[in-house]
């Protein structure tokens, strides 16, 4: 995602997370042979939409709240909206969650059961949350 809020993928390297089932600091390529064979499961991402005042509001957070915000966008399109492993994550209603990605910045977004589509619709500070 070159270009993305004005870094490269350079410029954001897995910040606070290693990826699901690395050490921290081990960022090696997947190989898909070796992963274990399902029949009913297919391996789909999830499409993640950022709503432009989330896109408004994180441009106003520090350059590490941003890479970690790249990171949850990441997560959220290869594990879809369920992420307990971020800080604080928890589900807000039905459809809503949240997470924090700094002491004073939360990510908030929705996602409609039975849907592949994820909305990113609050990321800035928790003083001004739409919970």
């Amino acid at each position: 995602m070159i270009g993305f809020y004005g870094l490269s993928e350079e410029d954001v390297p897995l910040v606070g997370l290693p990826p699901y089932g690395a050490e921290a600091g081990a960022v090696e390529e997947t190989n898909l042979d070796v992963l274990p064979y399902f029949s009913n499961t297919l391996i789909m991402s999830y499409e993640v939409h950022i709503l432009k005042k989330a896109k408004k509001d994180i441009d106003k957070a520090p350059v590490f709240v941003r890479a970690k915000f790249v990171n949850l966008v990441r997560d959220l399109s290869d594990f879809g909206p369920v992420l307990p492993r971020w800080p604080h994550y928890s589900k807000l209603g039905a459809v809503t969650h949240h997470c924090h990605l700094a002491d004073k910045w939360v990510a908030c977004w929705r996602n409609e059961s039975g849907t592949l589509l994820v909305e990113v619709y609050y990321a800035g500070s928790r003083e001004s949350a739409t919970y």
